[in-house]
């Protein structure tokens, strides 16, 4: 049996404790499958759950990309690809940086996350440039 956290004061009667629990013990199962896949060293379901348990007490229940507020009540609702837009504000755990060998977690919206993908935040930033030039919408001031 995995060890519980404590449900952070900002998700009080948002979600249940057994739902925020269910959820970081699916995310830590998820990201450890990944991870060994990649050659990741060191990881543990119970590790991960307090690595990922940290990036949510560091959240604030916000995007860390971002900075938007996070609908954490969707945590208990099964996710429909079919309705994407209504889960773009879904927390979820992302890898700030896969290729450094190590989890260093952060939680952002399912959409945050969908668009970051693989990529690291510089590689994220790079490719905004290049849309928001092509698109004819890069700001005035905004440089490569």
């Amino acid at each position: 049996m995995m060890a519980k956290q404590l449900l952070p004061t900002f998700l009080g009667g948002v979600i249940s404790y057994d739902d925020y629990n269910r959820w970081l013990e699916g995310k830590a199962k998820s990201h450890v499958i990944r991870d060994r896949k990649r050659g990741f060293r060191d990881t543990s379901v119970s590790g991960y759950i307090s690595d990922i348990h940290d990036a949510v007490l560091e959240s604030g229940g916000c995007d860390f990309y971002t900075g938007e507020e996070l609908d954490w009540s969707l945590l208990a609702v099964t996710y429909d690809a079919k309705d994407r837009r209504r889960f773009a504000m879904r927390p979820t755990v992302d890898h700030i940086d896969p290729s450094r060998g190590k989890a260093d977690f952060a939680i952002c919206g399912q959409r945050t996350n969908m668009c970051k993908s693989y990529l690291t935040v510089d590689e994220l930033a790079q490719f905004c440039v290049t849309f928001l030039r092509a698109q004819g919408r890069l700001p005035t001031g905004v440089q490569d």
